[in-house]
């Protein structure tokens, strides 16, 4: 646990914020990780007279699965999602609201790329954030909407990934990778 303490106040030496991770594991019979699952924790710890100092976060967590989508060719009309990750926020700071933009780095389009430099292989792919968007192949705005009975806004959402390869192209063999960006817009 790391604390960021402050000075003393009123003989309440534990003010501060403290910050710290919440593993949470589920564990077979023989005591082996089937999953793993990190928390970030803030906790403020003030007076009623020491206003809470702002704090935004957006942490983003990579499920191991993004590292292997299945490319299918050809493609059959539509393929499942694949949820290749998460995303969790949280702020106490004064805003009308929060808006997410997930939009592809380097092209116009989201897309594989292969890896290897001398081939311009590329596979699109559909990305969508579960029951709050439709599936987009370009970049697209979201609101947060939830804010707290304490005045504090927080959510998480899903990030999926769908129709690989829709437009039914046969791509060179290869690695491919993809890289999005999610950026935090406040109002």
């Amino acid at each position: 646990m790391d604390v960021v303490s402050l000075p003393s106040n009123s003989g309440q030496s534990y003010r501060g914020d403290y910050y710290f991770p919440l593993e949470i594991q589920i564990i077979d019979n023989d005591g082996f990780a089937l999953n793993i699952k990190t928390l970030q924790m803030t906790i403020f710890f003030r007076t009623q007279d020491v206003p809470v100092d702002p704090v935004t976060t957006l942490t983003v967590e990579r499920y191991p699965i993004a590292e292997a989508i299945t490319v299918s060719y050809p493609y059959l009309g539509s393929a499942p999602m694949v949820t290749v990750g998460r995303a969790d926020f949280q702020s106490n700071e004064d805003y009308n609201e929060y808006r997410v933009r997930i939009s592809p780095v380097g092209q116009p389009l989201f897309q594989f790329s292969n890896t290897n430099p001398s081939i311009n292989g590329t596979i699109p792919y559909l990305l969508s954030i579960p029951g709050r968007t439709a599936s987009s192949d370009s970049a697209f705005d979201f609101s947060l909407e939830y804010k707290g009975e304490i005045g504090s806004w927080y959510d998480s959402f899903d990030i999926g990934v769908s129709n690989v390869n829709y437009t039914n192209v046969r791509s060179a063999a290869g690695a491919y990778t993809s890289t999005i960006n999610i950026e935090l817009i406040t109002y």
